[in-house]
Order: structure tokens, then C-alpha cells, then sequence
């Protein structure tokens, strides 16, 4: 289930694709015009990447038959029920122990990835349906 901020976020993105202006904008969510551009501006960035992975890999790829040394970013294409899903990908490689690639992932173990701030339970239960340890059988 989205955050209120999620879907205030996307109202906002919405409103301003459809030509709203940014201060009417503001004014409607009692936020600075700045906000209002900083939340356009996130993303659009994440917009990009989305694109870019899609056009490599497709809308949806099979992470279990990528290669290990896939960016860790392909896995905002997955369809994880976790609100901030992407944001929370593209953190990974700024862990103390950074995740870039599949094959790190693949590689470490769930206490570890649990150490990782920002990562608990649900997250490592998302992180693991789609891209299991080697060894692991996961529906």
C-alpha cells in the first residue's frame, strides 16, 4: 500500500505533466515550490534509469536468469510490494558493504543484508523473491 507522501507525490507529478503550474501546485499541497521541484526532479532521474533498464532488459526480467554481474538497479523493474521500492534499490550501492551487481546479492548472506540500514524483514523477504541465493528454491 503507497504512503500518503507516495500518492501526494505522484498528485503532484500528475498535476504538473497535465500542465498545472508549480505554485498552484504548492499552494494546493502546502509545500514550497522548491519541493515541488524536487520531487519532479527525483523522478524524472528515476523515470530515466527505469528506461534505460527497460530498454536493456525489458519491462520485466527474469532476475534469477540475469548475470551476475547485472546492476543491482535492474530490480526496480520487479514488481515489489514495498512503497519507495526504487529509492530503496538505488540506496544499496551506498551501503558500508555495497551491493552493485546481482551476483553481490546473490552472494550475501540474509544476516548481512539485514545489517544493511534500511533493510529489514520485508525488504529481505522482497530482496530474496526475486533474487534468491544460489541453492535457494523460491517460488
Amino acid at each position: 500500500m503507497p504512503s500518503q507522501k507516495g500518492e501526494r507525490n505522484a498528485r503532484i507529478i500528475r498535476l504538473l505533466r497535465g500542465g498545472g503550474r508549480p505554485s498552484d501546485i504548492a499552494s494546493e499541497f502546502n509545500v514550497s515550490r522548491g519541493r515541488v521541484t524536487q520531487i519532479v526532479a527525483a523522478n524524472a532521474e528515476l523515470d530515466r534509469l527505469r528506461a534505460a533498464l527497460q530498454k536493456k532488459y525489458g519491462a520485466r526480467p527474469n532476475i534469477r536468469l540475469l548475470a551476475d554481474q547485472t546492476p543491482i538497479e535492474v530490480l526496480i523493474l520487479c514488481d515489489a510490494s514495498l512503497h519507495g521500492w526504487a529509492v530503496r534499490i538505488t540506496s544499496l550501492r551506498q551501503a558500508a558493504t555495497p551491493i552493485r551487481t546481482i551476483g553481490n546479492l546473490r552472494r550475501m548472506s540474509d544476516a548481512e543484508l539485514l545489517r544493511i540500514p534500511g533493510v529489514g524483514t520485508r525488504m529481505l523477504r522482497e530482496l530474496r523473491c526475486f533474487c534468491p541465493r544460489p541453492g535457494e528454491a523460491r517460488s
